[in-house]
């Protein structure tokens, strides 16, 4: 029924691209200097929390290495690979970053 249809409506991007705009990109339609800077104020703060983010971590498992293989779960290999994918975001963040004009 009407349940049905507007489900695949939504999954539909071809037949009613009109109908199913993304509010997101009206905003920015609509409003685009103002979309840019809150994008270069995102990526900035993004980049800079990553890079915030990953020092705590760093000294964290610097210091606390072997004790961390004792927890029930691997929290070592959690953190390390948290901070590997702040580390990769934060460069791309700050490209987008500087790129966004």
């Amino acid at each position: 029924g009407l349940l049905r249809q507007r489900v695949e409506a939504f999954f539909d991007g071809s037949n009613r691209a009109a109908e199913n705009q993304d509010p997101l990109l009206d905003v920015v339609q609509q409003y685009p200097t103002e979309a840019a800077w809150f994008i270069k104020v995102v990526m900035f703060y993004g980049s800079l929390s990553s890079l915030v983010i990953i020092m705590p971590c760093a000294v964290f498992l610097t210091l606390y290495w072997s004790p961390c293989r004792l927890c029930n779960r691997p929290l070592r290999c959690w953190l390390l690979v948290h901070c590997l994918l702040q580390l990769l975001q934060a460069p791309v963040r700050l490209v987008f970053f500087a790129r966004l004009r």
